[in-house]
């Protein structure tokens, strides 16, 4: 009974306090859906929209390197993406240092005759540090796949003459040499006909748009902590010590309040998602997941995102529970939203951040809660990410519990 009623007395106490964190919180979303829309614009305005700038520096007019860039420029469908310029190295130098070019290909003048001589005389791609963009990204995986093509054709080309040479049918050769040769080109120039192109989405097989919606809400809810702060730093500890001492444990009372500010959360979640599904039904934002959608899908989403809720509401709780003082208990908060929204990939995709910080990201509660509403923006979530969404939340309540425990403890002493 003691504990329906303490239950009770927190509910009341969010309610009271409510109109003032939801006048805060339209601020903060204000806040949140300009940096999503500055997301998405750079997005459509940005690099990976744009074709990329390639140097060629070097002798090209060798007929045989000639027709091949030729080939690039006008008839691979790589001209679509690639843009192939003649450069001095000087030049070249210049326009990647301005970033006018992503990087340049510096061709040695025995290149073509090593190729056919059967020696390795490699050509060299120059290309700026730094972190990498979609241009340096799209850049690498094309000189690794035309390095590939390169090497196994010539491989193939060599095995050819030497198994004709052993086998005395040398007769004609160059001019089956050739052949061979146009009916490589041919069929790397039409390679976009063997094979379909299906758009997977940038990450759990969302789109671009359906990434950022997600994105956004999670950011989001690791913002909402600071919103919702008078409900922690407008708490009574002189209270909490007279339940405690009056038989009220302390796991009781953290699930009560518990309870009462993921009531207050979902609330506030389930009034946007009305917002968002009077959007939805009225207009058509190009979003895959989106199309179709009536003014209830969104709603039907908020209840989804349940397990996210309980999760990152019991992160914020640990997080108030360990801080004494009303500053540096938003201080907390804010460095850990803005920390984890910016690594786990809520603002920029971690695809383009180093292998180790994506794996720390996506193993972070924001991570894996990240990653739990794209999969349920598409289908239903598997089975690692439920472990990992209620894993972090029994951690962070078991561990405020035991923060609040050792403040009693110290309180007794």
């Amino acid at each position: 009974m003691r504990k329906n009623v303490y239950a009770a007395l927190q509910i009341k106490r969010a309610w009271k306090i409510y109109p003032s964190v939801l006048g805060i919180t339209a601020l903060m979303l204000c806040a949140v859906l300009l940096v999503g829309s500055l997301a998405l614009g750079s997005f459509i305005n940005g690099a990976d929209k744009q074709k990329v700038n390639i140097g060629i520096v070097g002798d090209i007019s060798d007929s045989y390197l000639g027709v091949g860039i030729y080939a690039l420029t006008n008839m691979d469908s790589s001209r679509f993406s690639i843009s192939f310029l003649e450069m001095e190295e000087k030049e070249a130098l210049a326009a990647l240092e301005a970033r006018k070019i992503t990087g340049y290909v510096k061709v040695p003048p025995s290149y073509i005759s090593g190729i056919i001589n059967g020696e390795n005389v490699p050509a060299t791609f120059v290309t700026y540090g730094g972190p990498e963009g979609f241009g340096s990204v799209m850049t690498a995986e094309i000189t690794g796949t035309v390095s590939d093509l390169v090497t196994e054709c010539q491989r193939a080309m060599y095995a050819m003459q030497d198994l004709a040479h052993d086998a005395g049918e040398t007769e004609e050769l160059w001019d089956k040499v050739k052949t061979i040769n146009i009916e490589y080109i041919d069929f790397i120039l039409s390679r976009t006909s063997i094979y379909e192109v299906e758009t997977l989405g940038i990450r759990d097989a969302v789109s671009m748009g359906g990434y950022y919606i997600c994105g956004i809400i999670i950011f989001f809810l690791l913002l909402w902590g600071i919103s919702a702060g008078r409900f922690f730093t407008g708490r009574n500890r002189r209270a909490d010590r007279h339940f405690f001492a009056h038989g009220m444990g302390v796991g009781r009372q953290i699930l009560s309040e518990y309870f009462a500010y993921c009531l207050m959360t979902f609330l506030t979640v389930l009034l946007l998602s009305l917002v968002a599904g009077a959007l939805v039904a009225r207009h058509d934002f190009g979003i895959p997941e989106l199309l179709g959608r009536g003014f209830f899908a969104p709603l039907g989403f908020a209840f989804a995102m349940i397990p996210v809720i309980l999760m990152l509401s019991a992160m914020q709780f640990f997080l108030y529970e360990t801080t004494e003082n009303t500053v540096s208990a938003i201080l907390l908060q804010f460095l850990a939203a803005i920390g984890m929204g910016y690594i786990c990939g809520c603002l920029y995709p971690t695809t383009f951040f180093p292998v180790p910080l994506q794996k720390i990201g996506a193993a972070l509660p924001a991570g894996v809660g990240f990653s739990y509403l794209r999969q349920s923006l598409c289908g239903m979530p598997r089975i690692t990410v439920w472990c990992g969404v209620f894993g972090y939340t029994a951690l962070f309540l078991v561990a405020a519990i035991a923060v609040r425990k050792h403040k009693m403890a110290g309180d007794c002493r």
